[in-house]
C-alpha cells in the first residue's frame, strides 16, 4: 500500500511552488505546480487542495484548482477583470459595491471558508445602514455572480450566496419627479440656458427616451442626414442599436444642430466641448446631466415653490475669513420644491426623468405595451412598467365613483351666496392674496394652479415675498409672462432658426 502524499512548498522566483509526487500512467513522477501566491497561509491551503486532487486521480485539473484565487479579494479582482474584458458597462459600479459593501466583511476570508451566514451578515449590515431594498438586491447580485464564477470553475463546491436571501423590507417607494410639458417648454424657451442641455433634453424626451449613455455614444453616422427622418439610437445597456423614426417635432432642431457642427458625416453628436479631448466622445459612464439640468431649470425660473434666500456661496469664495461675505445672500430653490429636493413622497428631477416621461407619455397616448417596449428599447415588460408612472387618467377619480350629496352640496352653495364677505374669489384676504399671485412669475408659469400659502421656516433661508421677488436672470429675456419661444418656433416654417443662431454664437465663443 502506497503511503499518503502530503506535498512540499518551495519558495521559487518570488512565489510559492508545490512539489507533489503522483502516479501518472503507471509511473511515479514528481510534479511541480505554481500556486500563484506569496502568502504562506494561502499557499498551504492551495497545497492541501492540490494534494487531494492528485490523490484522487484528478491530475488534469489539479493545477487550475491550485492556482485559483485563495481569498475573496483575489477572486473579486480576477472576476472583475473578466467582466471588463467582456465589455460589461456596469463593471465600475460593481467594483464600487464590492469595495464598500462586501470587502469589509468577507474580503479577507478564504473563498472556501465563506458560508451563507457570512453573506446574510453583510446583507443585514446593508439594511441597517438604511439602504433601499433595490440597493441591497444589487449588492447581493454582485456577490452571487462572484461566487457563481468560482463554482462554475470548480473552485468551490457550493455557492454560499444561493442560500442567503434579501428579506422583505417595508419602505416608502418614492417616485422620481418628471417635468410637465409647460415646464419643459419654459426651459427650452429661455435663451440663457445652454443650447446643448436643451438639445439633450429634447432628444431624450422625444426619441426613444434615450439614456445619458445612449446620447454620449450617439454618432452622426447613425442619423439620416438628408431628411432627418430616421436614426439609430445606441442602447448602452444592450449594445443593440434601435432604428426609430425621428418625430417631426425634433427634425428641424436636429438638422440645425448638425449644421452648427459643420455638417460632419461621422463623429459624436454631443462631443466634449473644452479641454484636450474637445471634439471626442464623452465617456459612456460618469457624465451625468442631473445637476446641470436642475441649474438650467432654475435659470429658466421653472419652480413649484417660492425660492428662498440663502448665504452666498460660489466657487472660489473664501468662507474661512470671518465677515468676508457676511450679509450677502443669493436665491436658491426652496427645500420644499420637489423639482430640486427630495420630499416625503418624491425624489428630485434628474435627466433620466425624461425617459420616464417618454414612457408615461406613450401610456397616456394609448400605445400598447409591445409597441411601447420597442420604442423605449425595453426587453422585459416588468422593467418597462417600472418606468411608466401614473397617468392623469389613473389619478382622476371618476364622478360615478363619488357619492351623490345633493342636500349637502346645495346647503354649501346657499351658505356661500348668503355670506356677503364671500364670493367666488373667497374672502377679502383671499382676494388680496390672489391679487399678489397675479404678480408672481411662479403663479403665471403654473398656468393658474393654486399656490400654497405655507411659508417654510428653513434655517438659513428666507422665502422671497411674491410682490418683491426677482430672479437673478430676470433681465427681460425669459420672463414668466412672455410667450414661449419654443412653442412659437414649432409653429413657424423654420422652427430651429432661433436655436441655430444661439448655437452659432456658442460655437464662436468656444473657439
Amino acid at each position: 500500500m502506497s503511503r499518503k502524499r502530503t506535498g512540499t512548498l518551495v519558495w521559487r522566483k518570488g512565489s510559492w511552488h508545490a512539489q507533489v509526487t503522483a502516479t501518472v500512467a503507471g509511473k511515479t513522477k514528481r510534479l511541480w505546480y505554481d500556486v500563484g501566491t506569496a502568502d504562506r497561509a494561502v499557499a498551504e491551503q492551495r497545497l492541501s487542495k492540490l494534494v487531494a486532487d492528485v490523490n484522487a486521480g484528478r491530475v488534469d485539473i489539479a493545477e487550475d484548482r491550485a492556482s485559483a484565487p485563495g481569498t475573496v479579494d483575489e477572486l473579486a479582482e480576477a472576476h472583475f477583470k473578466v467582466r471588463q474584458a467582456r465589455g460589461v458597462v456596469s463593471v465600475d459600479t460593481e467594483r464600487a459595491r464590492y469595495r464598500d459593501d462586501i470587502h469589509p466583511f468577507i474580503g479577507h476570508l478564504a473563498v472556501e471558508a465563506v458560508r451563507a451566514k457570512d453573506i446574510a451578515a453583510l446583507i443585514d449590515a446593508a439594511i441597517a445602514r438604511g439602504l433601499s431594498r433595490e440597493s441591497v438586491v444589487k449588492i447581493r447580485g454582485v456577490a452571487h455572480r462572484l461566487f457563481k464564477q468560482a463554482w462554475e470553475r470548480e473552485t468551490i463546491e457550493v455557492n454560499p450566496v444561493a442560500r442567503a436571501k434579501v428579506p422583505k423590507m417595508r419602505e416608502i417607494k418614492k417616485v422620481r419627479v418628471i417635468l410637465e410639458d409647460h415646464e419643459l417648454d419654459r426651459m427650452l424657451a429661455c435663451p440663457e440656458v445652454h443650447v446643448e442641455i436643451k438639445m439633450l433634453a429634447l432628444v431624450s424626451r422625444t426619441l426613444g427616451g434615450a439614456r445619458t449613455g445612449d446620447l454620449n455614444k450617439w454618432d452622426w453616422s447613425m442619423v439620416d442626414r438628408v431628411d432627418f427622418a430616421r436614426a439609430f439610437i445606441p442602447r448602452s445597456k444592450t449594445a443593440e442599436p434601435d432604428e426609430l423614426e425621428v418625430p417631426e417635432l425634433l427634425r428641424p432642431f436636429l438638422k440645425a444642430w448638425w449644421q452648427a457642427s459643420e455638417v460632419p458625416d461621422h463623429g459624436p453628436v454631443f462631443p466634449v466641448e473644452i479641454g484636450k479631448r474637445a471634439g471626442e466622445f464623452k465617456a459612456a459612464r460618469g457624465n451625468g446631466y442631473a445637476a446641470r439640468l436642475r441649474r438650467a431649470l432654475f435659470t429658466a425660473s421653472v419652480l413649484r415653490a417660492e425660492p428662498v434666500r440663502v448665504p452666498r456661496r460660489g466657487k472660489g469664495l473664501r468662507w474661512d475669513i470671518p465677515g468676508k461675505y457676511q450679509g450677502e445672500t443669493m436665491l436658491a430653490p426652496n427645500p420644499l420644491d420637489p423639482l430640486y429636493h427630495e420630499t416625503a413622497a418624491t425624489l428630485p428631477v434628474d435627466f433620466h426623468s425624461f425617459r420616464r416621461a417618454f414612457n408615461t407619455g406613450l401610456a397616456e397616448a394609448g400605445v400598447n405595451v409591445q409597441t411601447a417596449m420597442l420604442l423605449a428599447g425595453h426587453a422585459d415588460a416588468k422593467t418597462h412598467m417600472r418606468y411608466v408612472q401614473q397617468t392623469r387618467a389613473m389619478r382622476r377619480v371618476p364622478d360615478a365613483a363619488l357619492p351623490r350629496l345633493p342636500a349637502t352640496c346645495g346647503a354649501v352653495a346657499n351658505s356661500c351666496e348668503s355670506d356677503p364677505t364671500t364670493t367666488k374669489q373667497g374672502s377679502p384676504e383671499r382676494r388680496a392674496e390672489t391679487s399678489d399671485d397675479a404678480q408672481s412669475p411662479t403663479k403665471q408659469a403654473r398656468s393658474g394652479e393654486p399656490r400654497s400659502s405655507y411659508k417654510p421656516d428653513v434655517a438659513g433661508s428666507t422665502p422671497v415675498p411674491p410682490t418683491t421677488r426677482r430672479f437673478p436672470h430676470d433681465t427681460g429675456d425669459c420672463p414668466a409672462s412672455a410667450p414661449s419661444r419654443y412653442s412659437t418656433a414649432m409653429r413657424t416654417a423654420t422652427p430651429a432658426s432661433t436655436w441655430l443662431s444661439t448655437i452659432d454664437r456658442s460655437k464662436s465663443a468656444m473657439s
